[in-house]
């Protein structure tokens, strides 16, 4: 039996009501939501949600660009450092014999969120070089674009300019 993968995005946005609500209702469009955990000190949202493969990447596809419309970071303040509107979205197996799926759910989310919402996107963790999101939020996104300008990082998809609004 086909189990379905799990997500837990974290999205830059812990204080405005309508925006965590409306980031949900992208999700739950084509996936099941299973949790919301909002923090105000942190500005962060964690959802939970599940569903097969491909429910789950256009799932994601769809909270992300909710996201990206009505986050924006140029006037965010938070406790907890972050780089983008979506920060981090990983993907999990229900099970451990499932992790390669999850891995792909990943790679062909951050292939979509690269080139049909023009983001860039960095993998982190075992989809990408090993390196977590620290590696990626140290100096904040005016240092994660003056790394890439320099050429020291670039993006796994998408442009190399980060967008001013969503990161």
């Amino acid at each position: 039996m086909l189990l379905p993968l799990e997500a837990v995005p974290n999205f830059s946005e812990g204080r405005d009501a309508a925006v965590v609500r409306a980031i949900g209702r992208a999700l739950a469009e084509r996936a099941e939501l299973l949790d919301v955990h909002t923090d105000p000190d942190h500005n962060r949202s964690v959802f939970t949600l599940v569903a097969g493969d491909r429910e789950i990447v256009d799932a994601l596809l769809g909270g992300i660009a909710c996201a990206r419309d009505r986050i924006d970071l140029r006037g965010h303040a938070g406790v907890h450092p972050r780089i983008g509107a979506a920060d981090v979205v990983p993907i999990v197996p229900v099970r451990p014999g499932d992790a390669e799926r999850a891995r792909a759910a990943a790679r062909e989310l951050a292939r979509r969120v690269g080139s049909e919402l023009g983001l860039p996107v960095f993998l982190y963790a075992d989809v990408g070089e090993g390196r977590g999101p620290a590696f990626f939020r140290r100096g904040g996104t005016d240092e994660l674009q003056r790394r890439i300008d320099a050429g020291e990082l670039a993006p796994d998809f998408g442009p190399d300019r980060l967008d001013p609004a969503a990161a």
